[in-house]
């Protein structure tokens, strides 16, 4: 440890200047080769570099006006190890926290304390006046504090004038105001407001499975329900939209759009499966994790996973059941694999990803059959003259779209492997022979749904074909085959 950096290492100035010693670089790589050196000094030279051997850490906290901009937890930037040697040094002040009767819970520099909230606030005292000694600061910022209802005055009180937050009540509130501006967002760009809803770092999916008080939520659904993203004019896709079947992931044929107050029980008990081998270290303390803990959290989330696919699987069979056959149709369409691409991935202009609302609008309408306003009739006496219209019954033309013929046609092919066979054996009777004999070549059929789909021997042409270019330009399959 020495006052200033070594020349080349953290010393580089404003001016562009390098300010570092020559004589302690030579010093420090040719006799001390420490695996360690901090300095200070230069400080607009904070961060930590590395040589190979010996890691230079300039910790200045402030910068050239001596105001605190930095951290004064230092940093982890090149250096793997720092967070371990930094959790290690948090030891001496875990221990000592232990007088006050709270269950904690380290993870480096994140530490949580369970208990009462005089316990907790005794825990909070310490760590605030005793943190800085081991260089541990804390942020009431980042800090929440999780009660049950009927505690929530008391917290309140408790923990006036520390900046801590209750977390529930003001999470909530956070949630519904956010879903207030995304149905405010869904009149004009409804694509942008449906992937910030599913995408959204509001966080809501990821804290109701710890939220057993369902009662809080009822703010949060009367919002959501003022989102729409399909029109209102079909009633039959209305139902399928306010049902279970809005739950499921794109991937299933759904929207994945999340609902607390119908998915909170059960992800509350998944979470108490997944996290009961840990509650009994929590409770006792121990420092070192047993390996039966990592297997039993496993087989736990195994036994979830496998209980959550019997639960789709049950509830898109019962859909089935009482759905008109069109939509079940439908359903299969936008379940392939690929189908629904579209509604899963950002909404990024640049790479072409992004629809208009009318776009947006027009997908949903076929996604789920959804009807839009009947076109008014066209009426031909501003077109032609009177006698050349009398044929017409009432002289009105009603424009037709060709659906009769196309859900017709989709009626007689009960299943959708049927249908890609049919139509790739048909491709293979029309240009097979002629490919073969004529162009010496070979043909393979490409039969693609208007949902995206593809059939067997399309699937396996694209995934050849990516496996080719992954192979060619160096990169990862996923990525290309995506």
């Amino acid at each position: 440890m020495t006052h200033g950096p070594p020349v080349g290492h953290g010393d580089l100035c404003k001016s562009g200047v390098r300010a570092g010693c020559v004589d302690l670089l030579a010093t420090v790589q040719k006799r001390v080769k420490p695996k360690y050196h901090v300095f200070g000094h230069v400080h607009s030279g904070y961060g930590a570099t590395t040589d190979g051997h010996t890691i230079f850490v300039n910790c200045s906290i402030c910068d050239t006006h001596y105001k605190p901009v930095n951290s004064p937890e230092g940093t982890t930037q090149g250096d793997p190890l720092a967070m371990a040697m930094y959790a290690i040094a948090t030891v001496p002040l875990i221990e000592k926290l232990q007088s006050t009767n709270t269950k904690q819970v380290w993870y480096a520099n994140d530490a949580t304390a369970g208990g009462t909230l005089l316990n907790l606030k005794a825990w909070w005292t310490t760590l605030s006046s005793s943190g800085p000694s081991y260089g541990y600061f804390v942020n009431p910022g980042k800090t929440w504090l999780i009660v049950k209802p009927q505690h929530e005055r008391d917290a309140k009180e408790l923990f006036s004038g520390t900046g801590i937050e209750l977390f529930i009540s003001n999470k909530v509130k956070m949630w519904t105001s956010t879903i207030l501006n995304l149905s405010l967002i869904a009149k004009t760009q409804p694509h942008a407001a449906y992937c910030a809803f599913v995408h959204g770092d509001f966080g809501l999916s990821s804290f109701a499975p710890y939220l057993t008080h369902l009662h809080i939520f009822s703010p949060l659904k009367m919002r959501s329900g003022s989102i729409s993203f399909l029109p209102s004019q079909d009633v039959t896709a209305s139902v399928i939209l306010k049902g279970t079947f809005s739950l499921f992931q794109a991937r299933l044929g759904g929207l994945a759009l999340p609902n607390p107050t119908a998915s909170a029980s059960f992800e509350y008990s998944s979470s108490v499966n997944i996290t009961a081998p840990l509650v009994s270290c929590i409770l006792s303390q121990c420092m070192d994790l047993p390996h039966s803990t990592f297997v039993d959290q496993k087989q736990a989330k195994a036994t979830i996973h496998s209980l959550r696919q019997q639960l789709h699987s049950s509830e898109i069979v019962r859909l089935k059941a009482i759905l008109p056959p069109a939509h079940v149709r439908s359903m299969d369409l936008y379940s392939e694999k690929g189908a629904s691409s579209w509604l899963s991935v950002l909404p990024i202009s640049d790479h072409g990803f992004a629809l208009h609302k009318g776009a947006f609008h027009d997908a949903m309408c076929l996604r789920y059959l959804a009807t839009t306003k009947p076109t008014k009739p066209l009426c031909l006496r501003q077109f032609f003259q009177h006698r050349s219209c009398t044929h017409l019954p009432d002289r009105w033309f009603s424009i037709c779209a060709p659906n009769y013929l196309r859900d017709f046609t989709a009626n007689l092919l009960t299943e959708l492997p049927s249908a890609y066979r049919i139509h790739e054996h048909q491709k293979q009777r029309s240009y097979d022979q002629r490919v073969r004999e004529i162009e010496h070549g070979s043909f393979t059929p490409l039969v693609f749904t208007t949902s995206g789909g593809m059939g067997k021997c399309a699937s396996v042409t694209y995934k050849r074909l990516a496996s080719v270019l992954s192979t060619k330009q160096e990169q990862n399959y996923d990525a290309t085959i995506a």
